[in-house]
């Protein structure tokens, strides 16, 4: 088995990945590494052969984006038109 050196930050970002008292440095290694490629294989599936994204990843994109408000924040003064000379 190979022996690697990390410092000491990377230790502590791959503590973020680990259940304490279950895991150890290898299995958080390997559960950073499985998330890693997940997204890299959900970035690949959202693009088309060209690298353009594709619709469905556009829908969702805008299905995740946060909820800002209710309509009121964009409601408009219903004023009378004016006459406007051209």
């Amino acid at each position: 088995m190979p022996v690697i050196r990390v410092s000491e930050q990377t230790i502590q970002r791959l503590k973020t990945w680990a259940e304490p008292l279950q895991d150890t440095v290898d299995s958080a290694l390997s559960k950073a590494l499985d998330a890693a490629e997940a997204k890299r294989e959900a970035d690949r599936s959202r693009l088309s052969a060209d690298g353009h994204e594709t619709y469905d990843a556009f829908v969702e994109h805008l299905l995740a984006m946060p909820d800002v408000g209710d309509d009121a924040d964009f409601e408009r003064d219903p004023s009378p038109p004016r006459d406007v000379d051209l």
